[in-house]
């Protein structure tokens, strides 16, 4: 009975621990499922993330290749950066150059405008003394076309008065040649009385006949034959500063024929033929019409003033 008790005893516990086992395999094996299916979750997981990384490599590699493009892109910007900041100095430097130079030239744009107003004022001022000279210009022109037109006039006579002083030149060296030794020369009271007593100043000039050389000629033999040394003068003079002294060959003809006297108390005289005024220390730069316009009775024209530029005396 012991053993029957035993016996049954044994009995349950083995079916309580087989009811036991079964339910541990039945719990094992629900375990085994929701393993399973943890495990094909994490196995799609896995491979998901497997794509990933795949996809995370490749993003890696191709964002290690930007950031050196950009690392590179970076130094280049580097530079470029410290060029631009040297060049950034530079302007900064220029610009404050430059802007002393603006407000110089605005203090120089101050001063000319304050000179240009004052230059347009003078302008107007040049203006009408412009106008003026214009004026006097137009005056002037007219004066020389005159005066043109007086030294024209001499120009023509150049012939003729160039053959009359050849020819005295002939008369006074052949009547030199014949009386010089009976020749002397005055004293200045022995002039003043033959030129009181002579009347070749009486005589009329004409331009064609008679001119200053004539003039000249008659005193001196008028002199000649009362013992006196006298001298053919020429002299080249300036009238309104023009010359009428010619040239033509390398000789020098000159406009005015007068005489000379070498006096023994006075020293050298000249005395005006048409006239008979007598000069004394006439030299170059004087002016001939201060010598004799004492005396108006000259008998050929009104005598414009003249400026001496030499004289030539042939003894």
């Amino acid at each position: 009975m012991v053993l029957g008790v035993g016996l049954i005893g044994s009995l349950v516990y083995h079916h309580q621990k087989i009811s036991t086992l079964k339910s541990e395999k039945i719990e094992v094996l629900e375990n085994l499922e929701n393993l399973e299916s943890s495990q094909k979750i994490l196995q799609d997981k896995f491979e998901n993330l497997e794509d990933k990384h795949s996809i995370l490599i490749e993003n890696y590699k191709y964002l290690e290749e930007n950031f050196r493009k950009i690392e590179n892109d970076y130094q280049n910007l580097s530079e470029n950066y410290g060029r631009l900041n040297e060049n950034y100095l530079d302007l900064k430097f220029d610009y404050r150059i430059l802007k002393e130079n603006h407000q110089s030239l605005e203090k120089s744009h101050h001063e000319l405008e304050e000179n240009y107003l004052e230059v347009r004022e003078n302008y107007f001022v040049l203006e009408n003394n412009y106008e003026n000279l214009v004026h006097k210009y137009s005056n002037l022109e007219e004066e020389y076309s005159q005066l043109k037109g007086f030294k024209d006039s001499l120009s023509e006579n150049h012939e003729e008065l160039k053959e009359n002083y050849e020819r005295i030149e002939n008369e006074l060296t052949l009547l030199r040649e014949g009386n010089r030794y009976e020749l002397h020369d005055p004293t200045y009271i022995e002039l003043v009385d033959f030129l009181e007593n002579d009347t070749t100043d009486e005589n009329l000039y004409n331009e064609n006949t008679y001119v200053c050389f004539d003039f000249s000629k008659d005193l001196i033999a008028n002199a000649t034959d009362k013992g006196s040394m006298a001298g053919y003068a020429r002299i080249a003079y300036w009238e309104n500063h023009q010359s009428y002294t010619i040239a033509e060959n390398n000789r020098n003809y000159y406009a005015h024929a007068i005489v000379a006297f070498k006096t023994v108390d006075e020293g050298l005289v000249y005395v005006e033929p048409q006239n008979d005024v007598v000069m004394k220390d006439l030299t170059v730069g004087d002016s001939y019409w201060n010598e004799i316009e004492k005396n108006s009775s000259l008998n050929y024209f009104e005598w414009p003033k003249l400026i001496i530029t030499d004289i030539d005396v042939i003894w």
